[in-house]
Protein backbone atom coordinates (compact mmCIF):
# COMPACT_ATOMS: atom_id res chain seq x y z
CA UNK A 1 0.00 0.00 0.00
CA UNK A 2 1.33 3.24 -0.90
CA UNK A 3 0.62 6.22 1.64
CA UNK A 4 0.13 9.33 0.75
CA UNK A 5 0.96 12.29 3.28
CA UNK A 6 -1.97 14.03 3.81
CA UNK A 7 -1.08 18.02 4.93
CA UNK A 8 -3.78 20.93 6.49
CA UNK A 9 -3.63 22.36 3.15
CA UNK A 10 -4.84 19.63 1.32
CA UNK A 11 -7.88 18.53 3.86
CA UNK A 12 -8.93 22.45 4.16
CA UNK A 13 -8.99 22.30 0.29
CA UNK A 14 -11.19 19.14 -0.09
CA UNK A 15 -13.18 20.18 2.64
CA UNK A 16 -14.67 23.00 1.01
CA UNK A 17 -14.68 21.28 -1.77
CA UNK A 18 -17.29 18.97 -0.41
CA UNK A 19 -18.93 21.93 1.43
CA UNK A 20 -19.83 23.80 -2.18
CA UNK A 21 -21.01 20.00 -3.66
CA UNK A 22 -23.04 19.69 -0.18
CA UNK A 23 -24.39 23.55 -0.72
CA UNK A 24 -24.95 22.42 -4.34
CA UNK A 25 -27.20 19.38 -3.38
CA UNK A 26 -29.27 21.00 -0.77
CA UNK A 27 -30.15 23.90 -3.18
CA UNK A 28 -31.34 21.29 -5.43
CA UNK A 29 -33.28 19.59 -3.32
CA UNK A 30 -35.13 22.53 -1.92
CA UNK A 31 -36.13 23.58 -4.86
CA UNK A 32 -37.48 19.31 -5.60
CA UNK A 33 -39.53 19.70 -2.15
CA UNK A 34 -40.37 23.18 -2.05
CA UNK A 35 -39.00 24.74 1.01
CA UNK A 36 -35.26 25.23 1.99
CA UNK A 37 -33.76 25.19 5.62
CA UNK A 38 -32.50 27.89 8.22
CA UNK A 39 -30.27 27.22 11.09
CA UNK A 40 -32.31 27.18 14.59
CA UNK A 41 -31.42 26.79 18.13
CA UNK A 42 -34.67 24.57 18.85
CA UNK A 43 -34.37 21.74 15.32
CA UNK A 44 -36.07 18.66 15.45
CA UNK A 45 -34.41 15.93 17.18
CA UNK A 46 -36.31 12.92 17.05
CA UNK A 47 -37.59 11.14 13.88
CA UNK A 48 -41.09 12.17 14.68
CA UNK A 49 -40.25 15.39 15.43
CA UNK A 50 -38.55 15.51 11.99
CA UNK A 51 -41.30 14.18 10.16
CA UNK A 52 -43.70 16.84 11.53
CA UNK A 53 -40.87 19.68 10.68
CA UNK A 54 -41.20 18.03 7.10
CA UNK A 55 -45.03 18.28 7.18
CA UNK A 56 -45.37 21.91 8.47
CA UNK A 57 -42.16 23.25 5.87
CA UNK A 58 -44.32 21.50 3.25
CA UNK A 59 -47.72 22.63 4.14
CA UNK A 60 -47.26 26.13 5.26
CA UNK A 61 -44.11 26.77 2.71
CA UNK A 62 -41.57 27.49 5.69
CA UNK A 63 -38.00 26.56 6.11
CA UNK A 64 -36.72 23.63 7.33
CA UNK A 65 -35.22 23.87 11.01
CA UNK A 66 -31.64 22.50 11.46
CA UNK A 67 -29.38 22.95 14.01
CA UNK A 68 -27.62 26.04 14.63
CA UNK A 69 -24.97 24.50 16.66
CA UNK A 70 -21.49 22.70 16.32
CA UNK A 71 -20.71 23.98 12.82
CA UNK A 72 -17.83 26.02 14.02
CA UNK A 73 -15.40 23.19 12.77
CA UNK A 74 -16.18 20.81 10.50
CA UNK A 75 -15.08 18.96 7.86
CA UNK A 76 -17.20 20.94 5.08
CA UNK A 77 -15.18 24.19 5.66
CA UNK A 78 -17.70 26.29 6.83
CA UNK A 79 -21.26 26.56 8.60
CA UNK A 80 -23.24 26.90 5.79
CA UNK A 81 -21.79 23.84 4.74
CA UNK A 82 -22.68 22.03 7.50
CA UNK A 83 -26.36 23.63 7.93
CA UNK A 84 -26.97 22.42 3.86
CA UNK A 85 -25.58 18.97 5.36
CA UNK A 86 -27.82 18.51 8.05
CA UNK A 87 -31.00 19.45 5.85
CA UNK A 88 -29.94 17.55 3.17
CA UNK A 89 -29.75 13.92 5.95
CA UNK A 90 -32.64 14.70 7.66
CA UNK A 91 -34.47 14.84 4.13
Amino acid sequence: MIKTPVNEYTMNKAGAELGRWMIQRAARLARDVGFSYEPAGDAPETYEAVLAAVRRSQCERVPFPVWAGGSDATIYGSAEANYAFRYWHDM
